[in-house]
């Protein structure tokens, strides 16, 4: 049929999970944790919001209501394209040299000395990322229960630090999975959970639009009681590229996703899938947070609405929810990069390789698989699969059927 393909050891050492032409996973390829290869489409499409989606959605209508109304979510879909072909571009690297996550590229682009500079880069944005989320939920928390107990001193001073450690216990078992395919549930709890905050924005908004029900008091356009369409100068924009251009941040996981899915050729649609979401999502809480607030916008959407705020105290509790199941999608690349980071300290170049392909839902074999097509005439591959077959004839594994010209069926 011509669909034939057959999976091998790299004689080079390097190599990611590849599949057949009809998008099967070759058998035998293992992450820890879960198999290589059995993450639906969908599941990485909720991993992939889930980590873009954080505290980030907080400040979009102050980002927004600094370029304008029409200016601002313009620039916001220009990030969201622009992040769409990074990641396009990533995965397409990726395939050519064989990387199985973003500091294997870095080696096989700059060398060791890129590797290195992105390891430290990564645990950097990762490590600070995650305590601030932390502190985050801790801060969300707090208003949360006083609201609910009624009482502005329901817990005292040690209601911060309590909130962070029954948080971080609550979310630490999910932390310490291996592979991103574990986390497929929280991811889908994160992102429906930040429905909720958008649910209760988009409602605010619309009761000042037309007055329907109660309109919050913070209806208006402030103190110059106009909407301006564009920045009102340099300033404004310094203020609110930066969190547009942090807002679309997932890179880290886009490779690990990449290795664990079923079916690698739907991995660029799961791209656009998942900025397009996210973007849509965006632009109604950016639009509508503004639209409340206009001239008044905190940099943190919620300080634009009372604290007894029944609809925002659920918006509240969503994005709690959505913070707390979002951190181990930070603290496991997070962990994964202070142990490569260790072994870069060390010197132990082995085991970093190593850890490089083991903690991103591949093979954990020393020498991985590749794959090619069964009939493929390029002289470098048939004499692979022939030096392959001969040094080692039962590793190699057919994929899909066929002949077994190089070592029989697998």
């Amino acid at each position: 049929s011509g669909r034939r393909g057959r999976s091998f050891p790299s004689p080079s050492g390097g190599g990611r999970r590849f599949s057949n032409r009809a998008g099967r996973p070759h058998a035998g390829a293992r992450a820890r944790g879960a198999p290589a290869g059995t993450m639906q489409s969908h599941s990485a499409v909720f991993n992939l919001c889930a980590t873009i989606c954080g505290g980030g959605v907080l400040s979009l209508p102050y980002a927004i209501g600094q370029l304008g109304f029409v200016a601002g979510p313009l620039v916001l879909a220009l990030v969201a394209i622009i992040t769409d072909a990074s990641l396009q571009l990533l995965i397409t690297t990726a395939r050519k040299l064989n990387g199985l996550s973003y500091e294997d590229l870095a080696v096989k682009t700059f060398g060791r000395v890129g590797e290195i500079i992105t390891v430290v880069l990564l645990f950097v944005m990762l490590l600070p990322s995650s305590v601030a989320y932390l502190v985050l939920v801790a801060d969300l928390e707090v208003p949360l229960v006083e609201y609910l107990f009624n009482n502005d001193e329901a817990l005292g001073p040690a209601a911060r630090p309590l909130a962070m450690a029954i948080t971080l216990t609550a979310v630490s078992p999910f932390c310490f999975q291996d592979s991103l395919h574990a986390l497929r549930f929280t991811s889908f709890i994160s992102f429906a959970s930040t429905l909720l905050l958008a649910g209760a924005v988009i409602l605010r908004a619309t009761q000042c639009a037309t007055g329907w029900g109660n309109p919050p008091e913070e209806c208006g356009a402030g103190p110059d009681q106009g909407d301006s369409l564009g920045p009102k100068g340099v300033r404004q924009v310094l203020l609110a590229v930066p969190v547009f251009a942090t807002s679309f941040l997932c890179h880290f996981n886009v490779l690990p996703v990449h290795n664990e899915i079923y079916n690698a050729h739907h991995m660029r649609a799961i791209v656009h899938w998942t900025i397009g979401i996210v973007l849509a999502l965006y632009l109604l809480v950016g639009i509508g947070g503004f639209y409340v607030g206009r001239e008044r916008t905190c940099g943190n959407v919620l300080l634009n609405f009372p604290a007894d705020d029944g609809a925002m105290a659920l918006g509240r509790a969503g994005l709690v929810v959505t913070l707390s199941m979002s951190l181990p999608l930070l603290t496991v690349p997070c962990r994964n990069t202070m142990l490569r980071l260790m072994d870069l300290i060390t010197c132990d170049w082995t085991r970093g390789r190593r850890r490089r392909r083991s903690s991103v839902g591949i093979a954990t074999e020393e020498t991985p698989l590749v794959a090619v097509d069964a009939d493929s005439t390029d002289p470098d591959a048939v004499a692979a699969m022939a030096a392959v077959a001969a040094a080692a004839p039962g590793e190699v594994n057919t994929v899909g059927g066929g002949n077994a010209a190089a070592g029989g069926s697998g």
